[in-house]
């Protein structure tokens, strides 16, 4: 059934799906996957649910009242899951040549503690470090959540998340949990490069749980800070 033709999302047993996602990593997703996770949340929530295939996501959207001049390809909102088929089947992949401070995937608001009650499963974010061009102290984040309450992030891998290895400026995160409270990190990996920082950084948090997951090969950095 087709719930909005002019952005083609179409519910499938109960869950939003992007109709017209375009796999390969060469052709931009970032709006088609936008517009069913806005959708379901103009509906009061949902599931968005991602079939297999690698999907690269481009956009460069500011959240709303963020402190910090970063980009993001996907905006997550409240009482939204984004659900893969599986890691290493849906593969959610950074555009090439991002800005400084680019992430694959953060929170829609992050003014006060206006998002709640959000999840990302079943999937890969891939920094696709390969592609990227950043200079001197400047760096890309995988998945940053700002001021976001009720956070789920269960049985996805976040790898190859460019770094140039300087501090603070440059200092790259796979997973970056800021102000954030009441947060269930299960079943994830923080795989790292020969130039990425840091796996997993949680800071000024309440209430973070990390449960069976591992962070490695972050060669100039820590695999959780």
């Amino acid at each position: 059934v087709m719930v909005d033709s002019a952005v083609s999302v179409v519910m499938r047993e109960g869950k939003y799906v992007p109709a017209n996602l375009v796999s390969g990593g060469v052709v931009s997703n970032s709006v088609s996957i936008q517009a069913a996770i806005n959708l379901a949340a103009t509906n009061g929530g949902g599931v968005v649910k991602l079939p297999p295939g690698t999907f690269m996501v481009d956009s460069t959207t500011r959240p709303v009242g963020s402190d910090w001049a970063y980009t993001a390809g996907i905006l997550m909102r409240s009482h939204v899951t984004l659900d893969g088929s599986g890691v290493g089947q849906t593969v959610l992949v950074r555009g090439p040549n991002r800005a400084d401070r680019h992430c694959v995937i953060a929170n829609w608001n992050a003014l006060g503690v206006a998002d709640s009650f959000v999840t990302i499963s079943n999937l890969t974010v891939d920094g696709n470090s390969g592609d990227q061009s950043l200079g001197t102290n400047e760096a890309h984040v995988g998945v940053r959540f700002s001021r976001q309450n009720q956070l789920w992030i269960y049985n996805v891998r976040i790898m190859d998340v460019y770094g140039y290895g300087g501090f603070i400026g440059g200092e790259a995160f796979d997973l970056d949990l800021i102000e954030v409270s009441n947060a269930y990190i299960t079943d994830c990996v923080f795989q790292g490069n020969a130039g990425s920082v840091s796996g997993c950084s949680i800071s000024y948090s309440l209430n973070v749980l990390v449960n069976n997951s591992s962070s490695f090969g972050h060669a100039k950095g820590n695999g959780f800070t």
